[in-house]
């Protein structure tokens, strides 16, 4: 009976504390979606140009870039990590039977996962020997829906495998690699493209709903990040100066520079990540034009991440 009311304790005050927790931030972010909706209803009575289809297609030499791009952080991922972490995280420390026993927080009892049928370390270095030659095959473009099925079906495996080697970009990974799986991209810088089974196509973009969902997909990765910086040093503007200050996230070098000028620009770089992430929306689904600047953009920003 203590136990039980220890436990229930424990419970009213996890809630009384996020309760305490700022709410999320959605009136801007519902804002900008609502601008962009209204954009869309103001743009083809100003401009004979404008064009719905233009709105959520993607150009299919980008597309195929992406690919390439996609199937070598997939063979980097192996490499440099998956292959070092196989006698610790697979078969010692986070063996199979601390999965099936339920030991993993992250893992279901009723979801399937392939490797738990791989109990050695040899088996886990075949199968990721097979998953890299399909990352070879997707960034150039052999077989290649096939090649993409297989490295999102491994995406998705090793994260029921082991939660403890997977984190929110390994998940990004698996679902942009899903929308991959229906986009037109062995169309282009290919070997499938340079035989007789891919038809050549008359127009450089594409628009489906794999083009609308992979667009979407990258907007909630920022609009969301942008509701949820609640806290008081996101809204004093002093988030960045307390980032750099943190050598784990920090590079130290450039981070005691970058703490030697004035605060005041600190604090208009950590309002400037939560406008950047807050007006993905228009950056994404307004016209081609302003969606290249948004490539830019964002290209520029997480170069200052990295």
């Amino acid at each position: 009976m203590l136990q039980c009311s220890d436990h229930t304790r424990q419970y009213m005050q996890s809630n009384a504390k996020a309760n305490r927790r700022p709410s999320a931030r959605v009136l801007p972010a519902a804002v900008v979606v609502a601008g962009t909706l209204l954009a869309h209803g103001v743009l083809p009575l100003v401009s004979s140009n404008y064009s719905f289809y233009d709105t959520c297609a993607l150009d299919r030499r980008s597309i195929a870039v992406g690919r390439i791009l996609l199937g070598a952080i997939v063979l980097k991922d192996l490499l440099s990590f998956r292959y070092s972490v196989i006698d610790f995280m697979y078969t010692g420390f986070w063996s199979r039977k601390h999965v099936l026993d339920g030991d993993d927080p992250q893992v279901q009892g009723n979801d399937f996962s392939p490797y738990l049928a791989v109990g050695g370390a040899t088996g886990m270095k075949i199968c990721f020997f097979l998953v890299g030659i399909a990352a070879v095959a997707m960034m150039i473009g052999w077989r290649t829906h096939w090649s993409i099925f297989i490295c999102w079906f491994h995406t998705r495996a090793i994260h029921l495998r082991s939660s403890g080697t997977a984190q929110a970009g390994d998940q990004f990974l698996r679902l942009v690699l899903f929308w991959m799986m229906f986009l037109p991209c062995e169309q282009v810088y290919s070997l499938d493209s340079w035989s007789s089974h891919v038809p050549v196509q008359e127009s450089n973009s594409s628009c489906s709903l794999a083009t609308f969902g992979v667009m979407v997909q990258v907007v909630m990765v920022y609009q969301f990040s942008s509701m949820f910086k609640v806290h008081e040093k996101w809204t004093s503007g002093s988030a960045v100066y307390y980032v750099l200050q943190n050598f784990g996230f920090a590079y130290g070098p450039v981070a005691e520079h970058l703490l030697e000028i004035p605060r005041a620009c600190l604090s208009a770089l950590t309002y400037g990540t939560l406008m950047i992430e807050t007006t993905c929306p228009l950056f994404m689904f307004l016209t081609p034009q302003v969606r290249g600047v948004g490539v830019l953009v964002f290209i520029t920003f997480h170069t200052g991440l990295y």
